[in-house]
Formats: C-alpha cells, structure tokens, sequence
C-alpha cells in the first residue's frame, strides 16, 4: 500500500530534523523507509504512525549525531554520513601514503645533490600554491551546484585544514632541506611533500564524485 503525500512530508520532516541533508545517503534512507513502511502495511495491517515509530527506532542508531577524529570534533553530523567520510578518508590517505612512501624512498636513493633539493622544493612549493588555487575554484563549484553531498562535507571539512598547510608549510618560505645534511629529515622532507601534493587528488576526486551525483539526479 503506497504512502500518501502527508505521510511522505513526514518522513521528510524526520530526515530533516536528524539534519540529514546529504542527498546520496538522504535518498537511500527515505527509499529505506518508505518501502519497508509500504511492505509492512500490507502484511501487518498497522498504522502509518506505529510502523513510522517502528522505522525511526530502526534508524536511530545510525541517524545520531556523531563526529570521527578523521574530521575533527567540529565537523559532526548523522552517524551514517560520518561513518561513510570516514571510510574515504582513511581509503585515500592509505593509498597516498603509500605511492609516497615509494616515490620518497626511490628519490632518497638517488644523488642528494643540492641542486636537485632546490628543485625538487621550488616545484612543490608552486604546486602548493597552483593546487589551492584549484581547490578554492573546486569549491566554488560545489557550492553553487545547489544540493549537499557526502563529498561536498568532506571537501569542507578538509579543504580549510590542509589549504592552511599547503600556505603556512609550504618549502617556498623554508631552506630547511637546503641547510641540513641529515638523511632522515631529507627522507621524512620528501614523503611529506610528495603526501601532501597527492592529496589535492583527493580533493579533485571529491568534486568529481559531488557532480558525479548530480547527474544521476537530473536522470531520475
């Protein structure tokens, strides 16, 4: 038995109240909810009101407010969202820390020659500051496309973090490679930089998958 259109509203209401406002997981629960309340209508003959009560005891866990220490304590939300900004994060940071890690250690095996810091620190030090320029006009686009998103909270919640780090740590104010002879800080140098630069690929991800979920909206 389908829903009527003021029950529907009520479900929106909850959805709001619970502040899920992220559409990729917003639309999941609320296609959750309205096909288990339709179902159970037919087999156990009760009323919207019990079998919404019944609904909004299932999803409680998840739909509570949370935060991860991925994000920070002033980034929170349902726990469903958290969890799903969370899963991502730690994905795409392993997998940068470990194409980092490689690409460090295949450079510090080379010649350490200061010529090649020099380089090696001027081209980061631009990539920093070329890469936030890129994230600030990514921003503006998922900003203006109109609908919030899983990705659009995470571009968020990271963007003003790490556009902080790529200015106040860039290699472009420090000689600090240039002036030391110790490989270990050569090494920890190269990884952090080459992290770093690969985590604007996490960003542009992020805005692909923002837009990505625009177009399956304007298909449905």
């Amino acid at each position: 038995m389908k829903i009527s259109k003021q029950e529907f509203n009520q479900i929106q209401k909850y959805l709001d109240k619970v502040e899920l406002t992220q559409v990729d997981l917003r639309n999941e629960v609320l296609d959750h909810m309205i096909t288990s309340i339709e179902q159970r209508k037919l087999d156990q003959n009760l009323s919207f009101e019990e079998l919404f009560g019944q609904e909004i005891k299932k999803w409680k866990k998840d739909l509570d407010n949370d935060y991860s220490s991925w994000l920070g304590l002033f980034w929170s939300g349902p726990r469903i969202m958290i969890k799903k900004c969370s899963k991502m994060t730690t994905v795409f940071f392993l997998r940068i820390f470990l194409i980092a890690a490689l690409l460090a250690g295949l450079m510090f095996s080379g010649n350490q020659s200061s010529e090649l810091i020099f380089w090696f620190t001027r081209i980061i030090g631009y990539a920093y500051l070329i890469g936030m320029c890129i994230m600030i006009l990514l921003w503006f686009r998922i900003k203006a496309s109109g609908f919030e998103s899983t990705y659009k909270f995470l571009f968020k919640a990271h963007a003003v973090g790490f556009g902080f780090a790529y200015v106040t740590f860039n290699p472009l104010w420090s000689n600090i490679l240039l002036s030391t002879n110790d490989n270990k800080i050569l090494f920890v140098h190269y990884f952090a930089s080459i992290f770093w630069l690969g985590l604007f690929y996490f960003f542009v991800n992020l805005h692909t998958s923002h837009f990505r979920l625009s177009k399956k909206l304007l298909v449905k």
